[in-house]
Order: structure tokens, then C-alpha cells, then sequence
């Protein structure tokens, strides 16, 4: 179960771990998304490093290294559902919309576009959220509904 279920956070000047779902609608060609969203991070006071994830494992490889920073997830509603059942304990996550729905970023309030989303991924406050648990035959998994 995760322990930490956080969107978002406070501060500048903070070290961030950017995760990039490389099979996210948006990210196709990720090389102008993550310039744009690497300088506006830096322009909001973040020292970002990038990962970009092509596999749940990938995900939740870089999830579990990132000792301590927030993690801003690139991706759309699929790589939000992937985070939450990644890992044991979740890291504070922020997320940059880059789906085709994102129903989740919407429901947030999360700007769609990269500079604002990186800013507001950089430096607002965190919040609790609350995850929907499913028990199935197959077994159990936590889901974000907006």
C-alpha cells in the first residue's frame, strides 16, 4: 500500500526527479517537451534530472531511487495509475499533463501548459490525495479518479 500519497509541494532552489513517460501521447518526440520543461523548472528555482521511462519497471525503478526529491511525472492519467502501484512508498509526486485525457491534471487543476504546469510542479504546496483501492481474483490495485 502506498505510504505517501502527495501531489505537488513547496519551495524553490529544490532538487526534483523528472520522469518521463516515453509512451505518453505528448511524448513522441519528448526533446522540445523536455527543453521546455527543463528551463522553465530551472526558471522556477528546481534543479531538475530527467529520466525517461519506457516500462512500468523503468518507472518504478526510478520511483524507488528518488531518495527523497519530488518526483514530476510527464505523463498522462496511465502514467499516474502506474505510479501509485509502483512502488511500496510513493515519493511526493507533481505531475506535468501529457496525455491524451488528462483527467486527473484537469481535476487538479494543473495547467496544460508546460511552463505553467513546471511551475506549479516546482513550487506548490503539497496535498493529500485520496487513491480508490480495487480487490479483484487477480488481485489489488489503487487508482486516482477525478
Amino acid at each position: 500500500m502506498p505510504g505517501s500519497n502527495t501531489i505537488a509541494g513547496s519551495g524553490t532552489d529544490r532538487h526534483l526527479l523528472v520522469v518521463v513517460n516515453a509512451r505518453a501521447s505528448s511524448t513522441e518526440e519528448p526533446h522540445w517537451l523536455l527543453s521546455d520543461l527543463d528551463s522553465s523548472l530551472r526558471a522556477a528555482g528546481a534543479r531538475p534530472e530527467t529520466i525517461l521511462t519506457h516500462s512500468e519497471d523503468d518507472l518504478a525503478n526510478a520511483l524507488a531511487g528518488a531518495d527523497g526529491r519530488r518526483v514530476v511525472l510527464v505523463g498522462g492519467d496511465g502514467s499516474v495509475h502506474a505510479a501509485v502501484n509502483a512502488v511500496d512508498e510513493l515519493p511526493e509526486i507533481a505531475l506535468v499533463p501529457a496525455g491524451r485525457a488528462n483527467n486527473i491534471a484537469r481535476a487538479f487543476g494543473i495547467p496544460g501548459r508546460v511552463a505553467e504546469a513546471a511551475q506549479v510542479a516546482a513550487t506548490a504546496a503539497a496535498r493529500p490525495v485520496d487513491l480508490l483501492r480495487v480487490n479483484s481474483a487477480e488481485g489489488c490495485m489503487y487508482c486516482v479518479e477525478a
